[in-house]
C-alpha cells in the first residue's frame, strides 16, 4: 500500500461522515440522542462482519489474536465514541447547531494536544502551525455563519452549543487515538485487516451495550428504531463505511494529521451549499475556507 494512501482514505471518510451526520440529524425527529447513536452501531454491525470476513478470505488469513492492550484500547475507544456521538446528536436539538458542529471540530487541535501529552506522539512545530491555521479557518467560517444569524460576538463563540461541541471534540479525540492504539497493538503489516478487526470488535461491543441500556431504560426507543428502519439502515451503512475508512487512515498515519485533513469536509459543505443550493457565500467564509485549505496544504507537505 502506498505511503500516501491515508490521504485517499481520509478524504473519502470525510465525505461519508458528512452524509452519515445528515442521516442522524433526520433520525432525531423520531428518537432521542441515545437511540440515534445505537442506530449507528446496530445497523452497521452486519456490514462490519461482512467486511472483515471478506478481508480474511481475500488475504487468506485467520482472525488475528487479540491481546490485553488491544482489548483495553478498544473498550476505551468505544466508550469515548459513544459519549462523543451522543453529544453530537444532542447538538441537533440545539438552536445553534452550526456553532456546536464547528466547535466539535476542535477535535483536531485537541487530538494533537492529547496525542503529545498522553500518547507521546511527536508533532513538529510546522505541524502545529498547519493544524492551528486550519482550526482558525473553521472559527472564521463559524463567525460568518453566526453573524448572519444575528448573534452577538460573544454568543457566536460561546454558548451551550459551543460547550457541547467542545465535549464532542474531546471525546472524539480520545476515541480516535485509542483506535489507532488498538490497531497498532495487533502488530499486523496489513492496515486494512488491523482496522477491520478493531472496527468489528468495537462496533459489536457498542451495539450490545447500547441495546441492553435502552432495553432497560427506554424500550420505546427500540420500537422507534424498528419503525424507521429504512433511514436507520442508511445511517448504519454510511457509518460503517466511514468508520472503516477512518480506522484505516488512523493505522497508516498520526491521528492529528488525519483529523486535520478531515477539515476539508467544512470546505466541501460550503461549496455544495453554494453550487447546488445557490446560497450566498460571504467574504469571511471565503477567507475561512482559504485558511483551512492553506493549513491542509501545509500539512500535506509535512506528512
Amino acid at each position: 500500500m502506498e505511503i500516501d494512501a491515508w490521504i485517499g482514505f481520509t478524504l473519502a471518510a470525510s465525505v461519508m461522515q458528512a452524509v452519515r451526520t445528515a442521516g442522524q440529524k433526520y433520525l432525531t425527529l423520531h428518537m432521542n440522542a441515545v437511540g440515534a447513536t445505537l442506530v449507528r452501531y446496530l445497523f452497521g454491525l452486519p456490514f462490519v462482519l461482512i467486511y472483515l470476513t471478506s478481508l480474511l478470505h481475500y488475504f487468506g488469513v485467520s482472525f488475528p489474536a487479540l491481546n490485553t492492550e488491544f482489548w483495553l484500547s478498544t473498550i476505551a475507544a468505544g466508550l469515548f465514541q459513544i459519549a462523543g456521538t451522543v453529544c453530537l446528536v444532542y447538538l441537533f436539538s440545539l438552536r445553534n447547531f452550526a456553532v456546536g458542529t464547528t466547535y466539535s471540530k476542535s477535535e483536531v487541535f485537541l487530538t494533537a494536544l492529547v496525542a503529545m501529552v498522553i500518547f507521546g506522539e511527536i508533532i513538529p512545530v510546522m505541524g502545529w502551525v498547519a493544524i492551528t491555521i486550519s482550526v482558525v479557518g473553521v472559527l472564521v467560517i463559524n463567525a460568518a455563519r453566526t453573524k448572519a444569524a444575528g448573534m452577538s460576538a460573544f454568543e457566536s463563540y460561546w454558548n451551550k452549543a459551543a460547550a457541547v461541541g467542545l465535549s464532542t471534540g474531546m471525546c472524539m479525540a480520545f476515541s480516535s487515538l485509542f483506535i489507532r492504539k488498538s490497531g497498532l497493538s495487533l502488530g499486523l503489516d496489513n492496515a486494512l485487516l488491523s482496522a477491520a478487526t478493531t472496527l468489528t470488535v468495537m462496533v459489536s461491543m457498542q451495539a450490545v451495550a447500547l441495546l441492553i441500556y435502552l432495553g432497560v431504560r427506554d424500550p420505546g426507543q427500540i420500537g422507534s428504531i424498528m419503525r424507521n428502519w429504512k433511514p436507520c439502515l442508511f445511517v448504519g451503512v454510511t457509518s460503517v463505511t466511514g468508520s472503516a475508512l477512518w480506522f484505516t487512515a488512523f493505522t497508516l498515519q498520526q491521528v492529528s494529521y488525519v483529523k486535520a485533513l478531515g477539515l476539508v469536509e467544512m470546505v466541501l459543505v460550503i461549496l455544495i451549499t453554494t453550487l447546488f443550493f445557490k446560497e450566498h457565500i460571504s467574504r469571511k467564509e471565503i477567507s475561512g475556507m482559504a485558511l483551512v485549505t492553506l493549513g491542509i496544504i501545509l500539512l500535506l507537505t509535512l506528512a
